[in-house]
């Protein structure tokens, strides 16, 4: 995880209760924070916790057996399907933003595209 973080910030790995337990604390309130997290469900996790999460930019989901790749960084497994479903209906906006020089892609556009939904 720590190969994914700018140079330039400060870097933390941390389980996603902890994750919650800070997010939540006034005295970090101020904080710019980027948050990345191994799978999607994770990020349901976080919004059960308490965390106001309005968007995700999906990227780095490596192909697995049983998966279905919709894009040259991410494929998807059945569990994944189910949660960006879950986060979708909970109104969180889920892109795909491999750089930030490509146009961001709707993935539950790309989801049904690909037969997926």
């Amino acid at each position: 995880m720590l190969q994914v973080a700018p140079g330039s910030t400060k870097t933390f790995v941390v389980d996603i209760e902890k994750t919650a337990r800070v997010y939540n604390n006034p005295k970090y309130a101020d904080l710019e924070v980027l948050m990345v997290v191994e799978t999607p469900r994770d990020v349901v996790r976080l919004l059960d916790l308490g965390l106001d999460i309005t968007d995700v930019n999906v990227g780095g989901m490596t192909y697995k057996e049983n998966m279905t790749r919709i894009s040259e960084a991410v494929s998807v497994g059945k569990d994944d399907i189910e949660a960006f479903s879950e986060l979708d209906k909970r109104g969180v906006r889920l892109t795909l933003q491999q750089l930030p020089t490509n146009r961001p892609v709707q993935l539950m556009d790309l989801l049904r595209s690909k037969g997926l939904l």
